[in-house]
């Protein structure tokens, strides 16, 4: 599988095999995707054929199917998704939810990326990510909402939140610290074609995410669908890392549930 980076919230930042600074042990692990890998190459964030979302007429989708929709896609078992470059599925991979107790639910790429996510009240909040290449846990205080309950089109929320990174081997090390601030808004409901050639309509989220750790800024913009009795079906997001002023990077990225095999 050709993995070259994983970009985030979730779903995280995308992370190169090239040396970055410290700062990427957090920036390459947020969305909820906070457990779900592969970024596109700059530029080539081409959507899948047929996957060309469409606004809907008529009522929008209950805000309580919404919220089900979210909490889904961690009832546990294995999830597939499609990681799409230049229109078709350049690889696939898979994600393993597990039940963690109190109400919370690990994701996890093994060896690659872990997240563990809070169901609470109807919301769907990430708590911390773990990313295992850089040996780094990276915590939100409060946990970061990927979905909100009773969220209706047009709503939006703002919250403003702590981040720690720690060292994996030494969780009272604490690597760096900094800031995020998210706006999270309810877009009209889409009408999606995913690979098997369903169709779905689909609940359209929204985030806009902005953390500064020291002297690096990342901006990155995520939309993700949500489809009740399946839930999250695709994700696409673009990142903006910007660590001394003007130098830094863009990366963008699609990804879409498959069929299971």
């Amino acid at each position: 599988m050709n993995i070259r980076g994983f970009a985030g919230i979730a779903f995280g930042m995308a992370l190169s095999s090239l040396h970055r600074p410290p700062v990427h042990m957090v920036l390459a692990f947020l969305v909820f995707s906070a457990c779900l890998m592969g970024c596109n190459k700059p530029g080539q964030t081409g959507l899948l054929p047929g996957f060309n979302p469409a606004k809907l007429m008529g009522e929008s989708l209950d805000a309580g199917l919404v919220a089900n929709a979210s909490i889904e896609s961690f009832e546990g078992g294995t999830r597939r998704f499609g990681v799409i470059e230049e229109g078709h599925v350049e690889s696939v991979i898979e994600m393993e939810v597990t039940a963690a107790g109190d109400g919370q639910w690990r994701t996890e790429i093994v060896g690659q990326r872990a997240s563990l996510m809070r169901i609470e009240d109807g919301r769907l909040l990430l708590a911390e990510t773990t990313d295992y290449p850089n040996n780094a846990v990276t915590t939100f205080d409060p946990p970061l909402p990927l979905v909100e309950n009773g969220m209706s089109e047009g709503r939006g929320v703002k919250t403003q939140h702590q981040v720690v990174v720690h060292s994996l081997n030494d969780r009272s090390q604490v690597v760096d610290r900094g800031t995020a601030e998210q706006t999270l808004i309810r877009d009209a409901d889409q009408d999606l074609l995913l690979p098997g050639g369903k169709k779905h309509r689909a609940a359209q989220l929204a985030r806009t995410l902005d953390i500064t750790l020291g002297r690096a800024k990342v901006h990155e913009e995520t939309t993700s669908w949500y489809v009740p009795g399946l839930g999250l079906a695709a994700e696409q997001s673009k990142e903006v890392v910007k660590v001394f002023g003007p130098i830094g990077w863009t990366h963008e990225r699609l990804w879409v549930r498959v069929p299971q095999e």
